[in-house]
């Protein structure tokens, strides 16, 4: 249980972090900043077990698109809105850019994440 409060916690500084810095003027940060808000005010405590049911429950449901119903493009589309904070309000064309500025960020947390875990192994 400690280990998944770290994990979170380190989790939503990074994520607090990335949307700081990039401000409110993406759309994917302002929903990241304000979701990080509204979890501050109830002051949340996590349940870790309860979140991965969760998940187990929304990989079943991913394969909800069928080839017949929808256009495989729609369909993948709409499989990226979930991963875009904010994506499930946006058209397409804003989603792609939203998408393409928010892996940029990612990628750069990442290397920024990297680069301090190689700092503290060498101390």
């Amino acid at each position: 249980m400690e280990m998944c409060r770290r994990y979170l916690s380190v989790k939503n500084a990074a994520d607090a972090a990335m949307a700081s810095a990039v401000g409110t003027r993406r759309a994917w940060s302002r929903t990241l900043l304000t979701k990080i808000n509204r979890s501050h005010k109830g002051s949340q405590i996590y349940n870790c077990s309860a979140r991965r049911a969760d998940n187990s429950k929304k990989r079943m449901k991913m394969k909800k698109c069928d080839d017949e119903e929808e256009i495989g493009t729609i369909c993948e589309a709409d499989e990226l809105r979930k991963f875009v904070p904010g994506g499930e309000a946006m058209d397409i064309c804003s989603m792609l850019d939203e998408a393409a500025h928010y892996i940029k960020c990612l990628k750069t947390q990442v290397k920024v994440m990297e680069k301090i875990a190689d700092i503290c192994s060498a101390v």
